[in-house]
């Protein structure tokens, strides 16, 4: 008689811990926390500003169209490296190079319409859209250094003179290099410009046509493959770009003679800008003075490394004296051309030009 009720208390002791087992852990045990997966693909724009436990923490994306390890975009490394120490890490930034968050012909825009918070931009990536720094810039034959074109670029500037920068927070200019001519083909006199198909933009395109050549516009991620392919034979450009595009490959010969200037700027969305509070803007003010005279002085020896390296890679040559001079006198008409369009558009262009005068005759 034991047997059955031995079974059928085994049999309840089953049941009960199998309905234990499937009850899950007790009310009284905390549950485990685990943080959410990041997204499979993250958005190549994230937020712009996050809150953090001890104030607002800012992040900056900066969007650039040179190649990695371009010596003119080195100064936004440089300045995101100090913009982060001197803000103690309350502004993070991230730069992104070789048009991998816009191309080059975009990031005008992107900067202007907020989709990201600055960019480093050519003037003449910007579709004439600044018409006085890209023409300044590259007013031909006449600046002796970058050291020089900088000073008229930042007096124009503090002056007043230059308003199309006033949709953004302008941080400072960078000065990319001399433009040169490069090409598959020695060009040494004039004649030989004859046949020849040149990467130019603003300014220099109507140089290109008044010295003989066919002037193409195109972006700069685009040259080395339109070289390569024959729709181009060279470029207008600097020694740094050769060098860092690897555009020796597919060109032979560097006149050394440059025939204008090239830069840059370093602008930021304005919206964005006065969010910061006071110290945020006087610490970053602070890095962009600091940073101009280091640009300047890092890429004069950029600019020196990368025409010696060249030599290793290309045949380098100068013009002669009397050859320039013939060069020279065919684009001069340029500059009163370019002075008399300004006026034309309403700009000080007289006042802009008593300041190249100023900078240019010391």
């Amino acid at each position: 008689m034991k047997k059955p009720w031995l079974l059928i208390l085994s049999c309840v002791i089953l049941i009960a811990a199998i309905l234990t087992g499937c009850s899950g852990p007790s009310a009284t045990t905390p549950p485990a926390t685990t943080a959410a997966a990041p997204s499979a693909t993250p958005s190549a724009t994230p937020s712009a500003t996050v809150s953090s436990g001890s104030g607002e923490t800012f992040n900056i994306r900066i969007g650039g169209g040179l190649p990695p390890g371009h010596p003119t975009s080195a100064t936004i490394l440089r300045w995101k490296d100090k913009v982060e120490s001197a803000t103690d890490g309350r502004v993070k930034v991230t730069f992104y190079e070789a048009g991998t968050i816009g191309k080059s012909q975009e990031l005008y825009d992107l900067a202007l319409n907020g989709v990201v918070e600055a960019v480093h931009t050519a003037e003449f990536w910007t579709g004439g859209r600044f018409p006085l720094v890209e023409g300044v810039n590259s007013l031909p034959f006449t600046y002796a250094s970058m050291d020089q074109l900088e000073a008229v670029d930042q007096a124009l500037y503090d002056r007043g003179l230059l308003k199309e920068l006033d949709p953004f927070k302008f941080l400072y200019f960078t000065p990319a290099a001399k433009m040169a001519i490069f090409n598959k083909n020695k060009i040494a006199t004039l004649e030989d410009f004859s046949g020849q198909k040149l990467r130019a933009s603003g300014i220099n395109v109507k140089v290109v046509e008044l010295l003989g050549a066919t002037a193409v516009t195109i972006p700069g991620e685009e040259e080395y493959m339109a070289i390569e392919r024959g729709v181009l034979t060279g470029n207008v450009t600097g020694a740094d770009n050769v060098l860092s595009r690897k555009l020796y490959e597919v060109m032979k010969y560097g006149c050394r003679t440059e025939i204008s200037m090239g830069g840059f700027v370093f602008i930021m969305n304005k919206n964005f800008w006065d969010k910061f509070p006071p110290d945020i803007q006087a610490a970053i003010d602070n890095v962009n003075k600091e940073e101009r005279a280091a640009h300047l002085a890092a890429q004069n020896q950029a600019m020196e490394n990368a025409w010696q390296e060249l030599q290793t890679k290309m045949e380098i040559y100068s013009l002669t004296p009397e050859e320039a001079d013939r060069w020279k006198a065919k684009v001069s008409p340029l500059i009163d051309e370019w002075v008399k369009s300004m006026k034309d558009k309403g700009f000080p262009a007289d006042e802009i030009m008593e300041v190249v005068a100023e900078y240019t005759s010391k």
